[in-house]
């Protein structure tokens, strides 16, 4: 039978969807998707609705490309960012990272903003006044950048509307989960007109025992509900693994997590079976799994 040709070609279409649309049409194509990753699915797809004219969220799929890169302490956010800007470089593309923390001594990258141009932790710590310990110090250092948000402003002029910008972010947890300092940092540049996601990157030693996988969840999550961005989790240093621990790693990747934590065992399990069971329902109802385990990125920087 003769083909049925589209009478009208180059249809553009004029619709918009949802951040959150996208990552459920991605996860229905993942199974046909050529990418290694679920992140890389989620570009396919906002090439597709580029192409075709289509807006995620009133924007140009496109702008979506400016990452709050968090989680703990020691995870190697800022190796993350260096490797990225380098790997860009080497593929002759550009992408540019900005320093929001204050107690950062080294990294691997030029930043196009620092915040210890503002204020740094040794001025908390050293200030008679203050007296703050390390840990105040940085939460009062990140509360004077929420109140003086004009320098960041004026820092990040320099990124036009269209470049990949990376947020290199402090790792102290409790500014993710009940200080509403990043919230405010993360508003202002939304209000700015920056498309943020979220980028959770986590150590993978917290994939070889249940317990530090359900706290490292629990922190990741945390965040994802404070900042309310698209939000990714990120596995790094899988070099410093041992060969016992990558082949363990094999049950981590898609967990029956209850299953998991009863083979743990110990004995306050069965004493504490009900409230497990409630950790477990609330992980698997938000957690998604396939970026946690599939979006990996070895390194053993800080």
């Amino acid at each position: 039978p003769p083909r049925d040709r589209k009478k009208v070609k180059h249809v553009k279409h004029t619709g918009n969807i949802t951040f959150d649309e996208v990552v459920d049409i991605a996860k229905t194509m993942r199974p046909r998707s050529m990418a290694k990753t679920m992140a890389g699915t989620v570009k396919e797809i906002l090439g597709t609705a580029q192409s075709v004219g289509c807006t995620v969220d009133g924007s140009n799929p496109h702008d979506i490309i400016d990452k709050l890169v968090i989680g703990p302490a020691g995870s190697g956010k800022s190796t993350y960012c260096a490797n990225l800007q380098r790997h860009a470089e080497a593929c002759r593309r550009r992408i540019l990272v900005a320093n929001l923390d204050p107690a950062a001594e080294h990294f691997d990258y030029q930043p196009v903003a620092d915040v210890r141009d503002l204020i740094q932790v040794h001025d908390a710590m050293e200030d008679s006044e203050l007296a703050f310990g390390p840990n105040g110090g940085l939460v009062f250092c990140m509360d004077y950048l929420a109140h003086n948000l004009d320098w960041l402003d004026n820092a990040l002029d320099a990124v036009a509307e269209d470049e990949y910008l990376l947020l290199d972010c402090p790792g102290q947890i409790e500014l993710y989960c009940h200080l509403p300092v990043m919230r405010q940092i993360v508003d202002y540049l939304q209000s700015r007109e920056f498309r943020l996601c979220s980028v959770f990157v986590l150590d993978s030693q917290f994939l070889v025992d249940p317990c530090k996988l359900v706290s490292g969840l629990f922190a990741a999550l945390s965040a994802m509900v404070n900042l309310e961005l698209p939000h990714v989790n990120l596995l790094s240093k899988l070099d410093l693994l041992s060969r016992a621990q990558k082949r363990q790693l094999a049950d981590y990747l898609e967990p029956d997590l209850a299953h998991l934590l009863a083979e743990h065992g110990g004995p306050l399990s069965a004493r504490y079976a009900g409230l497990n069971a409630a950790v477990v329902d609330l992980i698997d109802s938000y957690i998604v799994w396939c970026d946690l385990c599939h979006s990996m990125l070895a390194t053993s920087s800080a």
